[in-house]
């Protein structure tokens, strides 16, 4: 007979932890874990082919090409703001006309609400540097992007795009490229 009591104690004890556990996760003061926003790399600005000023869309005119490969990121939310530390993963080939040894580009990133209106945009420039012979340089870069916090939002209600700065024509190419009018 003792040696059934033992099991059921242990069993009993084991069930009114959990019990006590479940109670505490359903209490009033429960608070759901926050969602980070997801940025997004838009399909249009993902990449960016410069040609040579004057020079047609051939490839031989191309100084340089750029790609946003991947990114990753925490988030830290507070009642006051959203901070979101992103770690974006480029690649930049050097192309036939480039003279220098250095190239410059740009990438945005842009803040919408939920009813998609921009609320902020930021712009950072960038600095590839090829050295000596190279012809490929893989590269991140990391920065933060902020977001006040509003009462009519939640953080996933916060819409974040990311996307290369692009002329015109560039942006022209890359549609033409890709198939999308």
């Amino acid at each position: 007979m003792e040696s059934l009591v033992k099991p059921f104690r242990k069993t009993l004890v084991a069930i009114t932890m959990l019990l006590a556990t479940g109670c505490a996760v359903l209490d009033d003061s429960y608070e759901a874990p926050d969602v980070c926003p997801l940025p997004s790399i838009l399909e249009d600005l993902q990449e960016l082919v410069r040609f040579k000023p004057g020079g047609g869309t051939d490839i031989s005119q191309a100084q340089f090409h750029v790609r946003l490969n991947t990114f990753s990121g925490e988030c830290e939310i507070d009642k006051k703001q959203i901070t979101l530390t992103i770690h974006m993963d480029m690649t930049a080939l050097r192309g036939a006309a480039l003279v220098e040894a250095n190239t410059e580009f740009a990438f945005w990133v842009w803040i919408l609400d939920r009813e998609k209106k921009v609320l902020a945009r930021h712009r950072f420039p960038i600095l590839a540097k090829f050295e000596g012979r190279d012809s490929r340089i893989d590269f991140s870069d990391i920065f933060d992007v902020i977001i006040p916090q509003r009462k009519d939002h939640s953080p996933p209600d916060w819409l974040i795009y990311i996307g290369l700065d692009l002329s015109r024509k560039e942006l022209a190419y890359n549609r033409r490229r890709l198939g999308n009018k």
